[in-house]
């Protein structure tokens, strides 16, 4: 139990186990960003520790961090 509550249990896909609740294969929109090829709670969680090549999707790679493509086009344009 975590904190007053029971583990969720763990995902399993290709026979691969992922623990960490805070990567999902599964499509969950409300609760998830693409990464591309799968899919993350946010985006500095795509990359898994591969870098700008697990970046894509809703998300893009700026100055070495995965971020949301809307907060980089918004921080990209200039300021009247």
């Amino acid at each position: 139990l975590f904190a007053g509550r029971m583990k969720a249990p763990p995902v399993e896909a290709d026979g691969a186990i992922f623990e960490d609740q805070r990567f999902s294969l599964s499509i969950e929109p409300d609760r998830s960003v693409s990464c591309g090829g799968h899919r993350a709670r946010a985006c500095d969680l795509c990359p898994q520790g591969h870098g700008a090549v697990w970046c894509n999707g809703d998300c893009t790679w700026v100055d070495g961090k995965c971020i949301l493509k809307a907060r980089a086009s918004q921080a990209a344009a200039p300021i009247p």
